[in-house]
């Protein structure tokens, strides 16, 4: 049966007391293994959403832990190395990682997902990777996703394409190599000719790319109505000079999952001949209203954290859905009884989501919804533009 416990319901974890247990088992943490790419080319994204998730654990174990544990947080950097990723998730669990978190490229997930699965480790991460892993009707067991997951990102940016070019004609989407980058352009490009596009393509370029010229002459040659880029931070900095510098005067739907308000805002004064918009399932700072925006925000402030960008919001939302599954999770709680705990979750976003994070034993991802945006250059802002496009995890 899915808990009916909402997200405040879930906050009491920061703002009420613990039963205390004994000593001796208040002192023994409970250990979630986390690896990202702190280092490596990826770290602009991943780096971030860790932050978030350190931020909400942070106030899980001020406020006494869970049932009078605390939360250790044991980070590896694996970069974007599938082998690095599986062999550092094999070291956390056998020292004690109840659960992995977070994950870095899509070509990562997979090595972990398999190592973890013989293991029976459940895996929580804000980028899951192909359909069948954690969408219905058969999701694998253990994995969990509440981030963007590539084939619900691409489908909803196809719709929003239109959104934003109700006449237009052309329709492209550009992105690194990984498979779910690419996963994610092919379903963008499948529903952009479902709303109407006579045209789509995908443009591919290498993870170390840096030299985008080539590619924005390209881009700007085909001249696209709306070009839809799903990019690491840092990327899109040299992105939108080369693209403005060949020509291109189209619109720019930038995937907020790899990119943020701070990096958009700054990119687009170097292009301002372009109309640029993005979207996300998570709200940035000042983009919403709720108990868990205030308390994401005041945490920020208090870290020296300068803005909140979605990428933070999402590690927030992780923090959340873990620590409640632990508090759920029936004593004493084990890999196995935490993966049960997790299968049945229901919680509020608080402000940061738009829908509830809903997980079931044949659905680990759940209903979301993304918001599109755009960017004001009278305000130097990134606006709502009130248009929110609800999906389902059944896709057809």
């Amino acid at each position: 049966m899915i808990s009916t416990r909402r997200f405040a319901a879930a906050a009491v974890l920061i703002g009420a007391a613990i039963p205390a247990m004994t000593c001796a088992r208040a002192a023994e943490p409970y250990r979630i293994g986390y690896l990202v790419d702190a280092s490596g080319p990826m770290q602009g994204i991943f780096k971030t959403g860790l932050d978030g998730f350190k931020l909400y654990m942070d106030q899980v174990n001020a406020a006494g832990g869970i049932h009078g544990r605390p939360v250790a947080i044991d980070v590896r950097d694996v970069q974007i190395d599938p082998g690095k990723s599986a062999s550092s998730a094999q070291e956390l669990a056998s020292n004690g990682a109840i659960a992995i978190a977070g994950l870095s490229l899509s070509s990562t997930h997979m090595p972990v997902y398999n190592a973890m699965a013989r293991l029976k480790v459940p895996v929580i991460t804000g980028f899951p990777v192909n359909l069948s892993v954690i969408l219905p009707p058969k999701p694998k067991a253990g994995v969990y996703g509440v981030g963007a997951v590539v084939e619900i990102l691409g489908s909803v940016a196809g719709k929003m394409a239109r959104q934003t070019s109700p006449e237009g004609k052309r329709f492209a989407c550009t992105v690194f190599e990984s498979p779910g980058g690419i996963i994610a352009c092919d379903h963008a490009v499948a529903a952009a000719k479902a709303a109407g596009f006579s045209s789509a393509e995908k443009i591919l370029f290498p993870v170390t790319q840096r030299d985008f010229r080539p590619i924005a002459e390209k881009i700007a040659q085909s001249n696209p109505d709306v070009l839809l880029t799903i990019f690491g931070r840092g990327r899109t900095l040299t992105f939108f000079p080369a693209i403005a510098e060949a020509g291109y005067r189209g619109k720019i739907l930038s995937a907020e999952t790899g990119t943020g308000d701070d990096e958009l805002r700054e990119a687009a004064k170097a292009a301002p001949g372009i109309d640029i918009y993005s979207y996300s399932r998570y709200v940035s700072g000042g983009q919403g209203e709720g108990p868990q925006v205030e308390a994401l925000e005041k945490a920020a402030h208090q870290a020296g954290i300068p803005e909140v960008l979605a990428f933070h919001s999402g590690g927030w939302i992780m923090g959340a859905v873990i620590a409640d599954a632990l508090t759920r999770c029936e004593q004493p709680c084990d890999p196995v009884r935490l993966d049960a705990a997790l299968a049945n979750t229901r919680i509020d976003g608080g402000g940061l989501t738009r829908e509830p994070i809903v997980f079931t034993p044949t659905d680990h991802f759940g209903p979301s919804s993304y918001e599109l945006y755009h960017y004001d250059r009278a305000r130097d802002q990134v606006v709502s533009t009130g248009h929110v496009e609800k999906a389902s995890s059944q896709l057809q």
